[in-house]
């Protein structure tokens, strides 16, 4: 009994080792070490080699049995653990790449309150935070991207409407970079330098293509050019004086203005505004003739005559004559044949000043039918002389039925202190004494020039006109008219058709019938003899028989 309890414990305990041993095909079992009851005991136990194979090939069975339950068991048990440790880190890697390729919305699980879960959270807040920051982003893009849109817009309707005001000036327009190209031209300075398109200066030198010579040839070096040397030194410059040079390779008179341009205080080139000032020269020069001459005959006017009247009462000048003229009948012209030729009378006149005065004389209408010149140096001798002269190459002047003619008057100054313009009045006030004397003449004259003129130019009409004054003429005999009264009566019938002196040749040797306009000019005729006879002081009495002789009394 103490043996089997002895075995007991020894199976219990703890510090017994086991070695089996194989002797004479029997395995052995040492055991040692063992204590009961303050002995040492020593037990050895033999066993067959096949019935210990047997139970070794048994327990090895359970043994890997238990093994594999075992790697099951661990592998199931890492698979819980590896799921709830490292799945949430899994997870969170995965965001991880998604976040940092740019998908801002991935959101990661919080699975448990851990170090996981607080990683977790503060990784979804991240997110969330950039990805509003992200939204806010692209919609502030968005709305800068639309308003960057518009205003690309409004710089093209800018640069639009620029390009359509430059276009629209009557200046030519070009600009030029720091090395002298052409950077822009507008259409008129197309047109004026006579190239077709844009391109053809566009990024060339502009000096070399446009501003290369002077007017006479020769070569303008572009460090002497006034435009270059303005941009070096950075201001404005205006030349009224000098030549661009077209497409064609013949220059024009230009006026131009030069001024630097700046970006960002820079300064980045120039730009050239011109003129053809050829034109504007010469328009110039019509105002400045047109302020000191008389746009109708072109001789001086009467502001010159006053400028140059003053200026030459010096001693140097005396003697110093003035004349002064009128051209009879300019308002009988008028009236009765329009302005026209009473424009031509006035021409007329003036060529006549113009061949017997000499070239320093000044020659002037000084307004409506008057003349006056000026002549230094010529005494009373060679004034009297070309009085004489203009009265000879009057003589037998005519301009259609009028025959031209003037009252003249003329004083010569010969001592300094007497006031040039007591000269000027002494010689108006004997060209009017010389009209009223004449008056007489020039317009009994005039009656006779005109049936004169009508009667060269249409026979038959003086044929008519004789005709009608005889028959009168017998008539008044017949009635018992006195002389006088017979007199009056075949006078009258004689002028009776004087007013169609106005009418053209076609109309008044036409044998057919008149178109109503022709016959509309024929039915005028008598009212335009009234008022030649009204303008004579001989014949005013015969005025109201002419007008009425189409009266048809009856």
């Amino acid at each position: 009994p103490d043996l089997t309890k002895a075995w007991e414990d020894f199976l219990e305990s703890g510090h017994t080792r086991m070695s089996p041993e194989e002797t004479d095909g029997k395995y052995y079992i040492r055991l040692s070490g063992f204590t009961h009851a303050g002995l040492d005991w020593v037990v050895i136990s033999a066993v067959p080699a096949s019935l210990y194979a047997a139970a070794v090939r048994e327990n090895m069975g359970v043994a890997l049995l238990i093994v594999l339950v075992t790697l099951l068991a661990a592998l199931g048990v890492y698979r819980y653990l590896s799921g709830r440790i490292l799945g949430p880190v899994n997870e969170l890697v995965e965001a991880a790449g998604d976040f940092s390729a740019g998908d801002f919305s991935r959101r990661v699980m919080v699975h448990r309150q851990d170090e996981f879960g607080v990683l977790a959270g503060a990784f979804n807040r991240m997110a969330r935070t950039t990805d509003q920051l992200v939204f806010r982003l692209e919609e502030r893009v968005r709305e800068r991207t639309l308003e960057l849109e518009e205003a690309n817009r409004q710089l093209d309707r800018s640069r639009e409407e620029l390009r359509t005001l430059l276009d629209s000036t009557a200046e030519g327009i070009y600009g030029m970079d720091l090395e002298g190209r052409c950077t822009l031209i507008n259409a008129s300075g197309l047109t004026m330098l006579g190239f077709e398109q844009e391109e053809d200066l566009l990024g060339k030198n502009i000096h070399q293509l446009i501003h290369h010579s002077h007017q006479d040839g020769t070569p303008m070096p572009q460090e002497k050019c006034p435009i270059c040397i303005s941009l070096k030194d950075s201001r404005g410059v205006h030349r009224e004086d000098e030549v661009f040079w077209k497409a064609d390779g013949t220059p024009f008179e230009v006026e131009y203005y030069s001024y630097p341009q700046y970006q960002d205080g820079q300064l980045i080139g120039a730009v050239v505004t011109f003129l053809d000032n050829s034109q504007r020269r010469s328009q110039q020069e019509h105002i400045r003739w047109l302020s000191y001459h008389d746009a109708l005959t072109g001789l001086y006017n009467r502001l010159y005559f006053q400028e140059q009247m003053e200026a030459l009462d010096r001693p140097e000048n005396l003697p110093l004559g003035i004349l002064f003229a009128d051209v009879n009948g300019l308002k009988l012209t008028n009236d009765i044949f329009g302005h026209r030729a009473g424009d031509e009378l006035l021409k007329k006149a003036a060529g006549i000043f113009r061949e017997l005065c000499r070239p320093e004389d000044v020659v002037a209408r000084m307004g409506g039918d008057e003349f006056a010149v000026i002549l230094p140096g010529m005494g009373q001798l060679q004034l009297e002389r070309l009085v004489a002269d203009l009265r000879s190459r009057l003589q037998g002047e005519t301009l259609g039925a009028i025959r031209v003619s003037m009252s003249l008057g003329f004083e010569v100054k010969t001592t300094p202190w007497i006031p040039v313009e007591r000269i000027l009045e002494n010689a108006e006030d004997r060209m009017y004494r010389e009209k009223t004397i004449r008056r007489r003449d020039v317009t009994g004259n005039l009656v006779d020039t005109i049936v004169d003129t009508l009667h060269r130019r249409v026979p038959e009409e003086k044929l008519h006109a004789e005709a009608v004054r005889d028959l009168c003429r017998r008539m008044g005999k017949a009635l018992g008219m006195t002389d006088p009264e017979i007199r009056r009566l075949s006078d009258a019938a004689y002028l009776h058709d004087i007013g169609k002196v106005v009418l053209e040749d076609p109309v008044l040797g036409k044998s057919g019938a008149l178109t109503d306009g022709e016959w509309t000019d024929m039915q005028q005729h008598p009212l335009v003899g009234y008022r030649i006879l009204t303008q004579t002081q001989d014949s005013p009495d015969l005025a109201e028989p002419v007008l009425s002789h189409h009266e048809n009394w009856d």
